[in-house]
């Protein structure tokens, strides 16, 4: 019984082998320089092998592979097709080829200008935060917003010039703005990501009028203050720049209402 043992083992390990795929070939770097102890495998299995000193690696699979993916540190990850003694070339990894391993959080403080009125923003500044996730494709949240305008006898914003300025108004003006926007975040294959999204905006322009001029409107004495708003829906697009920790946004929001509006915002702000 022994004697037949061993012809059966040999068979057995013969048939093994003969069902094994092989996959051949060699890393090299940007210059063509071998990269040993790459770790090379099967996409979507659990096979995979290390280069030699040369850069060579011999991958046994028990199908054929169709992907191979080749890591190395401080090399940029590459996905190839598999084939016969082949050639991977790797490029060096930097803040523009990065690709992204995991989905990280963003933090971005903002602020907004709602109005041509340049006066009535930096007197009430329009400020809040964006935040999100992405990896490839993510989300995000953004809330912006400044105090109501006051509409009384004496308003906190710089003075303006406007051409009713000395019949009607004292030139006085403030302005507020809310608005809550959501939406996705698309990675564009490098630091720069793309978003777009929809939301609510609600907004307040009052002006101090001038009750101590003469008054053309048939002698109607005005209150000392007046104030318009509207409230609609609002499109929201930008980019984001995300390199390593450090995050930079600008973007435009516009509004869906009878007046149309286009309100920048930007940010800075920080990713985890």
């Amino acid at each position: 019984m022994k004697r037949f043992v061993l012809p059966i083992a040999f068979l057995l390990v013969s048939i093994l082998s003969a069902a094994q795929s092989v996959v051949t070939g060699v890393v090299v770097d940007k210059n063509g320089e071998p990269v040993p102890n790459a770790r090379v495998e099967a996409v979507g299995t659990t096979n995979f092998c290390l280069t030699n000193l040369d850069g060579v690696f011999t991958l046994y699979s028990a199908s054929e592979p169709k992907k191979l993916r080749v890591m190395y540190i401080g090399l940029q990850p590459k996905n190839v097709a598999a084939s016969s003694n082949m050639t991977i070339r790797l490029s060096r990894t930097n803040i523009w080829n990065a690709v992204p391993y995991k989905y990280r959080w963003f933090l971005l403080a903002q602020e907004a200008f709602p109005y041509n009125e340049v006066g009535a923003n930096f007197s009430n500044p329009s400020l809040g935060l964006m935040f999100g996730c992405v990896k490839h494709l993510g989300g995000y949240v953004k809330i912006v917003g400044s105090r109501p305008t006051s509409s009384s006898d004496y308003f906190n914003g710089i003075e303006q010039s406007v051409d009713i300025e000395d019949v009607w108004t004292t030139g006085r003006t403030e302005a507020s703005f809310y608005s809550a926007t959501c939406g996705v975040v698309f990675r564009l294959g490098c630091p720069v990501h793309l978003y777009a999204g929809l939301g609510w905006v609600y907004s307040d322009f009052a002006m101090e009028l001038n009750d101590n001029g003469e008054n053309k409107l048939m002698n109607v004495v005005f209150p000392p203050g007046s104030s318009t708003s509207y409230s609609c829906g609002i499109a929201d697009a930008g980019f984001i720049v995300m390199l390593n920790h450090f995050t930079l946004n600008a973007g435009v929001q516009i509004t869906s209402g009878a007046y149309k509006y286009c309100i920048g915002n930007i940010g800075v702000g920080y990713r985890f």
